[in-house]
Parts: structure tokens; C-alpha cells; sequence
């Protein structure tokens, strides 16, 4: 009760991300309907660039309620976001129409694209930082931006840097097991891990069950739905944020850390060794189901075509390769 409402909000924040990474045998599951994939898909997609931004607003609300020093938090809060806002479209949209430009005129390799799709991704967070602005939803704006100038003909080179994010992300759950989760289990709070298991339950699956209210879907989808709500990388990543400004103020963090702590280290437990079983167990049951419910309509796969550049005929190759479909 002490920790007032920014602490809850600021929690809330950090923990609302999905990750898809744990959910993998359900993505990749053929059997399992492309709509349901789809929607779990895209909101592990983009609720952390989401979440990015509530969660530098809700820092500075709880440090300010901390502190008893309400002073200007909102507009600091705000004008960190609205500088990310700016850095990111600036950059996505010159980075994307430059891109775009060397593609046409041919002035460029594949090996360069993939160098040059990850330099930029870099130098967005990097400069928002430098300006006072958030990194990490700076890059969320730029990517945005930068595929709609280049109108996704940079697919191969962004899978380059995406591949670098998941050998990067490593380093991130090593800091994670190396720092939180041995001051979890040396000094265990048995509040935090109550809540913890209800965050992976009952605090995640009723606002499931509520936003699907309407759609006519399954029982058994609601609830596989409610409970693949993994916390991964993102939610790493906000822990860390809130305890860099948690101590620079010298305001104690060891609450959330632990609070955050175990419901990230229960998921990655949980969510990763039922993830296989749920998605076998799900699909017995739509095999029996009726052609007509709502899961089963028909929507075809994600569009992971590589589309060539502007001025490629479709007899040419693409910097020496042929083009992939």
C-alpha cells in the first residue's frame, strides 16, 4: 500500500508485453488456425514499442509520488516522449528514403544493406538518448517510418538485424539471471510471488476474456489465448530502465524488481514448457470442431514475400541473388 498508484502503474507497464519467443510451438504450429497465430503474433509484435512510452511516463509519475516532489514530472515525461516521437520519424524517414534511393540506383550490396538496416537502427536510440528522449520507442517510430519509406524492400536486411537482436537479447537474459534472479530466491518475497502467479493468470486472462467478449470464439480459445501471455525480452528490458531511475533518485526498487522478477522468471518456466502440449492439446480439439466457428475462417498466411526494389525487372537478380518468394 505504500508504494502508492505510480508503482501499480509503472508495474503494470512493465509487465504488459508480450513475447513471442516462448510461444513459439503455437506461431509455428500448423495446425493451430492462422487467425488465431495471427492475433497472438501481432501483439507480442507490437505491444512493447506500445508499452515503451507508459512506461517512461509512469517512472517519472511513481519517482515524483516517491519524492514528494510532484514538481514538472508529467512534462518532463511528455517532452521525453514527444523528442523520441521526433528522432524516430526524422531518422526513419531519412534513413527509409535514402535506403530507398541507393536501391534504385543500385549503389549499394546485400552485405551493406544488412550492415547499414542495423547502424540505423542504432543510431536512432543512440540519438534520442542524446537528446533527452526515449531510445527505446524511438526505434519503435523509426521502423515504422523506415518501412513505409522503403516500401519493405529491405525484408532480408531487417531479418539480418533481427537475427543480431536475438544474439544481443542473450546477453540481456544474462544480466537478467546474473542480477535478479539469484537476489529472488537468497531474499524471497512471498507477496511478489503470489502476484506473479496471478499476474500470469487472472490479472492477464480476464481482460482477455473481456476484449474477446463479442467474437464468438471457443472456450477453450479464450482461455489458450488468456494464458499465452509470455513475459520476455521487453519486460527485461523495462525492469532495467526503472531501476537505472529508480537509482539515480536513491529511491529503493527492491519491491518491483522482485515483484517484476518472478513474473518473468515464472513465464519463462511456465509458458515455455506448456507451450508444445497447449498447442497439440488446442489442435485435437478444433479437429473435431465445427468448420463454421470462428477460428476456422479461412485467412491466408502472413505476406513474407521479398519484393524487389523499384527498376528490378522480374527476370533480374537482386545484388547477385536470385529473388526469394
Amino acid at each position: 500500500p505504500e508504494e502508492g498508484i505510480g508503482f501499480a502503474l509503472l508495474l503494470g507497464a512493465i509487465l504488459a508485453p508480450t513475447d513471442a519467443a516462448l510461444g513459439l510451438p503455437i506461431f509455428n504450429n500448423p495446425r493451430v488456425p492462422v487467425r488465431i497465430r495471427r492475433a497472438l503474433n501481432v501483439e507480442s509484435g507490437l505491444n512493447d514499442g506500445i508499452a515503451a512510452p507508459f512506461v517512461t511516463l509512469f517512472a517519472a509519475l511513481a519517482l515524483a509520488l516517491a519524492t514528494h516532489e510532484p514538481g514538472e514530472w508529467l512534462m518532463s515525461a511528455l517532452t521525453e516522449i514527444g523528442l523520441a516521437v521526433a528522432v524516430g520519424a526524422a531518422v526513419g524517414l531519412l534513413g527509409g528514403w535514402l535506403f530507398a534511393a541507393v536501391l534504385k540506383r543500385r549503389w549499394t550490396s546485400r552485405s551493406a544493406e544488412q550492415i547499414g538496416n542495423l547502424a540505423l537502427a542504432l543510431c536512432v536510440f543512440f540519438a534520442a538518448k542524446a537528446v533527452g528522449g526515449n531510445g527505446f520507442f524511438a526505434a519503435f517510430v523509426a521502423g515504422i517510418l523506415f518501412g513505409y519509406a522503403t516500401r519493405h524492400h529491405l525484408r532480408q536486411a531487417t531479418e539480418f538485424t533481427e537475427t543480431s537482436g536475438t544474439l544481443l537479447s542473450l546477453f540481456v537474459w544474462a544480466v537478467f539471471g546474473a542480477n535478479l534472479v539469484v537476489p529472488l530466491l537468497r531474499d524471497f518475497n512471498p507477496s511478489a510471488f503470489l502476484y506473479a502467479l496471478l499476474s500470469l493468470t487472472l490479472i492477464r486472462m480476464l481482460p482477455v476474456a473481456i476484449s474477446m467478449a463479442g467474437t464468438r470464439m471457443r472456450g477453450d480459445t479464450v482461455l489458450m489465448m488468456g494464458w499465452l501471455g509470455p513475459r520476455g525480452l521487453a519486460s527485461v528490458v523495462f525492469t532495467l530502465m526503472a531501476l537505472e531511475s529508480f537509482h539515480l533518485a536513491g529511491r529503493p526498487i527492491e519491491v518491483l524488481v522482485a515483484m517484476a522478477g518472478w513474473t518473468i522468471l515464472l513465464s519463462v518456466l511456465l509458458h515455455g514448457v506448456s507451450a508444445l502440449p497447449l498447442a497439440n492439446w488446442y489442435a485435437r480439439r478444433l479437429a473435431s470442431a465445427d468448420p463454421a466457428a470462428p477460428e476456422l475462417v479461412e485467412l491466408p498466411e502472413l505476406n513474407t514475400r521479398h519484393r524487389r526494389p523499384p527498376g528490378y525487372s522480374p527476370n533480374e537478380t537482386l545484388n547477385g541473388a536470385k529473388p526469394v518468394d
